[in-house]
């Protein structure tokens, strides 16, 4: 239990918005920052830019590692299969609710049962 009691959590037993736990966080975050501080102390922008220009020329060598890295930082990472997917599943989705808002109850039921209206059908109802 936190030291704020049951008053920490929602009714579904979830952290409120807000809580704070108290602890030492993550245990790597001050190794890295340090990592990153004397890196940016020892490479210089030209080293960036050459470490850049060899990554350009072996994906033009054909080097498909080195190439979809070079890809994934300009244009940003591709969207993977399965988002992708559920991205056109959704969109199929909402197409076809669109559809079905779209229709007259009637219509509806015909559509969902396969069932087509005749001439008379359609003349008599408009």
């Amino acid at each position: 239990m936190s030291e704020g009691g049951d008053n920490d959590r929602d009714a579904r037993g979830r952290f409120r918005p807000g809580h704070s736990i108290p602890g030492p966080g993550n245990p790597y975050a001050k190794r890295t920052a340090e990592v990153r501080r004397l890196l940016s102390e020892v490479v210089t922008d030209e080293d960036v830019r050459e470490l850049i220009r060899n990554l350009l020329q072996r994906a033009k060598n054909g080097d498909t590692v080195a190439a979809k890295e070079l890809l994934d930082r300009v244009a940003g990472k591709s969207a993977t299969y399965d988002a992708l997917t559920l991205e056109l599943r959704g969109e199929e989705f909402a197409a076809k609710q669109r559809e079905q808002e779209s229709l007259d109850p009637f219509e509806r039921l015909c559509r969902d049962f396969g069932v087509r209206r005749t001439d008379e059908e359609v003349g008599s109802d408009g």
